[in-house]
C-alpha cells in the first residue's frame, strides 16, 4: 500500500482531516514543530512554536505538562491581544500536547518550559489564522527540534510496544471487503526502528486504537475510518508532515 493511501485510508476523508493533512502541520502554532524540517528539509529558520491549534481532547495527561506552565504561556500570549485569541482554548491545547505522543512527554515538557520562560516579545499574532499566536523564528529552536524529532522518529530509547494497537485495528478491519491480508505486517513495518517517520505512525496508530465504537468502510480499496470525529487529525498531520 502507498503510505499516503494507507494514512488517508484510516480516516474518513472529511474536510477537517484533509485540511490538517494537506497543511502538513504548518502554520498552526506548536504544529510548526512538525513543519520545521518536515520531511527532513527544514531547519531552524522555520522553527517558531507555540500551542497546537485545534488539537482538542482532554486537558493534560497525568499532569505531565504542568497546568501552571500552560497558564503562563497563554497569559503571555494574551498580552498581544491577537484577534480571536481564546485563552481557555490555548490552555486546553497546551495541556493536550502530552496526548500527541505520550512517549515524548519529556521533550514536550521541556518545550513548554522554554515557552513559559519567554516574554510577550517572543511571540507574534499569526497573520493567516485568526486567534493563533506563534513564537518568532529561533525562539526555543532546540526544544522545537527535539519535539519534532521525537514526534517524527520516536524517543531515543525506542517506541513502546504497539502490537496490541495494531492488532486491534486490523481485527476491526478484517471483515471489510477491502481488508488487507497483510494488515498486521504492513502496519508493524511502519513502526520498525529503522523505518522513516515511525514515531509519527506510532502516534497515529495509538490514537486510532483508542477511539471508541469505531465504524469502518472502504475507500479506493483501503479500509477507512468513518467516525473519527477529528480525534486524531493532529497525528495524521504529523504523518503527512514527516512523509513530505
Amino acid at each position: 500500500m502507498m503510505l499516503f493511501g494507507l494514512a488517508m485510508g484510516l480516516w474518513a476523508c472529511g474536510s477537517s482531516s484533509e485540511t490538517a493533512a494537506t497543511a502538513s502541520a504548518s502554520g498552526t502554532n506548536a504544529s510548526s514543530a512538525a513543519s520545521s524540517g518536515a520531511g527532513g528539509q527544514g531547519g531552524a529558520s522555520s522553527s517558531g512554536a507555540s500551542m497546537p491549534s485545534g488539537q482538542g481532547g482532554s486537558a493534560g495527561q497525568g499532569g505531565s505538562v504542568g497546568a501552571a506552565q500552560c497558564m503562563t504561556i497563554c497569559d503571555t500570549q494574551a498580552q498581544l491581544v491577537c484577534p480571536g485569541f481564546d485563552h481557555v482554548g490555548c490552555v486546553a491545547d497546551c495541556e493536550s500536547l502530552a496526548e500527541v505522543a505520550p512517549w515524548c512527554m519529556t521533550t514536550t515538557d521541556a518545550f513548554n518550559a522554554c515557552l513559559a520562560a519567554q516574554s510577550a516579545n517572543s511571540f507574534v499574532c499569526d497573520p493567516e489564522t485568526a486567534g493563533d499566536v506563534d513564537a518568532k523564528p529561533g525562539v526555543c529552536s532546540a526544544e522545537v527540534d527535539a519535539v519534532r524529532d521525537c514526534w517524527f522518529e520516536g524517543p531515543s530509547g525506542g517506541l513502546p510496544d504497539l502490537s496490541a494497537a495494531v492488532a486491534s485495528i486490523c481485527t476491526e478491519q478484517k471483515s471489510l471487503p477491502c481488508a488487507h491480508a497483510s494488515c498486521v505486517s504492513d502496519y508493524t513495518a511502519l513502526l520498525a526502528e529503522s523505518a522513516t517517520c515511525n514515531g509519527a505512525w506510532a502516534a497515529m496508530f495509538a490514537c486510532v486504537a483508542k477511539i471508541p465504537d469505531k465504524q469502518w468502510g472502504c475507500n479506493n480499496g483501503n479500509p477507512k475510518l468513518l467516525n473519527d470525529g477529528g480525534a486524531c487529525e493532529f497525528q495524521l498531520a504529523l504523518v503527512f508532515a514527516c512523509e513530505n
